[in-house]
């Protein structure tokens, strides 16, 4: 009210997440953040605000909301990808996966079938979500404990011990179709980062093997949905270049010395690759 007059009056419609009303004109963009413990974790003491998404927030005048989740792997961040919207529609959505798509091998009992059968570990699967089993991707249907029933047969019979594989790019590509068809306009996959380790890690010239495929599935499923891909490790690793950072010094970046997860450090230059790539 301005000197008794009303000058000025706002309406939302829908959902809208309180700190968002807030700051009203222009309404800040919302931007939510899911993965697995390297998005949030308990494990090393630190608090939610020492996380990347929050320090994107902090620079970009953006409400965030961190959906990491310990543990998961792609499959089972699809499953929860509802998640995201309970509170409101993001506008920018980001995804950080791949680091718990794991293998597990068919069981021999009971016999399998072409598309049904029980796995040794099914830790890492989730309904609707890609496997791939011997170069065939399916999706599963239901899950039962150990027990897995696929949407569709395979067209070979699988045998006991073959491997069993949550599919990284199937189930990146099915999550950016899931929220764009929820309304985000913006989405990212977050590419594995830097592993500044003394041995066995990432190098300026060499990534590590298993970081660089992960690396190749994200891209691709960046690339064939049309999502932004944030190369956290082309960031990082231009920092080693530059002389910013020490080939091998990990305690800047990780939380052990062969510890892929970050310290406070380590996520401010996460927060700084994403929006080098998305703002």
């Amino acid at each position: 009210m301005l000197d008794g007059h009303l000058a000025e009056i706002a309406v939302i419609c829908g959902d809208v997440i309180r700190d968002r009303r807030l700051t009203l004109v222009p309404l800040a963009p919302y931007y939510a953040a899911e993965g697995d413990s390297h998005t949030s974790n308990v494990s090393f003491g630190m608090t939610e605000a020492e996380f990347y998404s929050a320090m994107v927030d902090a620079s970009e005048n953006i409400v965030t909301r961190n959906f990491g989740n310990s543990g998961d792997s792609s499959a089972q961040m699809l499953e929860q990808v509802d998640d995201l919207f309970v509170e409101d529609v993001p506008s920018i959505a980001s995804i950080y996966a791949g680091s718990n798509d794991e293998t597990t091998q068919i069981a021999a009992s009971p016999v399998p079938t072409a598309d049904s059968f029980d796995v040794l570990d099914a830790s890492k699967l989730a309904v609707g979500g890609s496997v791939r089993v011997n170069s065939e991707v399916r999706k599963v249907a239901t899950l039962n404990g150990v027990s897995v029933v696929l949407e569709t047969p395979l067209t070979i019979i699988p045998i006991a011990g073959d491997a069993l594989a949550v599919d990284t790019f199937e189930n990146i590509s099915a999550w950016i179709q899931a929220v764009k068809a929820k309304g985000v306009g913006q989405v990212a996959v977050i590419g594995p980062h830097y592993l500044n380790f003394n041995s066995g890690g990432d190098t300026v010239n060499t990534e590590q093997s298993l970081r660089a495929s992960v690396r190749v599935a994200h891209k691709a499923a960046a690339l064939a949905e049309g999502a932004e891909y944030v190369d956290t490790y082309a960031y990082m690793r231009a920092l080693i270049l530059s002389g910013d950072v020490a080939q091998g010094d990990w305690a800047i970046w990780h939380q052990g010395a062969t510890n892929t997860h970050m310290t406070p450090n380590g996520e401010a230059v996460l927060a700084d690759a994403i929006r080098a790539a998305i703002f």
